[in-house]
């Protein structure tokens, strides 16, 4: 079983609708955008086949002036506290927080989320804190054993610990947006994702970006308690 956690851990090193006229975006503006996360948000320092990540992808969409993207490989909800948050710049006006995979799979087979929500709270306060004004959107995880690299028997207890992860971002709705990339099938689609790693390829990357940026509209569903066979 050690050995099981030590290749997770290897493996978690972890557009919008046009009318008839101008492209809509955000109700407020969104100028200045920071990234938050691990190595999802990070990617294209992981997968050499990925040109843009979602956030510069989403930063484009939204005509942002500015995208940082503090995102670290291998990163969890810690990481975020003690190394992203203090690189926040305070002009800030927009912060993606996308973070959860390494620490569940680190957790796994456990389901007691109440150390990793009070982090995740200390770190939505201490985003709060830094760029009060700023819009802070939450992005939960895909279940990875329903991607082509953690199908097989062998990663079923990740599971039910990622279940109780994504129910424990989730329960940050609705004071926060909660993108909820868990519950869309669309997460899912076999050709966004290398056979043998949970990193997205550029098109899960433009899929990523195009989501969130309907959230960014109002235009996304809350978060689903059950999404079967996803969570359930």
């Amino acid at each position: 079983m050690k050995r099981f956690f030590v290749l997770m851990m290897s493996f978690f090193a972890v557009g919008g609708c046009g009318g008839g006229g101008s492209t809509p975006r955000p109700p407020s503006p969104l100028t200045v955008y920071i990234a938050l996360g691990d190595s999802v948000s990070a990617s294209p320092n992981v997968n050499p086949n990925v040109v843009e990540s979602w956030p510069f992808l989403l930063g484009t969409k939204i005509n942002a002036t500015s995208v940082q993207d503090l995102a670290v490989n291998s990163a969890t909800i810690e990481t975020v506290l003690g190394q992203e948050i203090p690189q926040i710049s305070p002009a800030a006006t927009l912060v993606t927080l996308m973070v959860g995979a390494n620490d569940f799979a680190r957790m796994a087979p456990s389901t007691d989320m109440s150390e990793f929500r009070l982090k995740y709270q200390q770190a939505l306060v201490s985003i709060h804190t830094r760029v009060p004004a700023a819009r802070i959107v939450l992005v939960n995880e895909v279940n990875v054993t329903f991607l082509p690299c953690c199908s097989a028997q062998q990663f079923a207890p990740l599971g039910p610990t990622f279940i109780a992860g994504n129910r424990a971002i989730d329960s940050f709705y609705p004071q926060y947006t909660v993108v909820d990339i868990a519950c869309n099938p669309g997460s899912y689609n076999p050709s966004f994702y290398p056979q043998s790693d949970v990193h997205p390829n550029q098109a899960g990357h433009d899929q990523l970006a195009s989501l969130v940026y309907e959230y960014l509209l109002g235009n996304g569903a809350a978060p689903q308690t059950t999404c079967p066979p996803y969570m359930q």
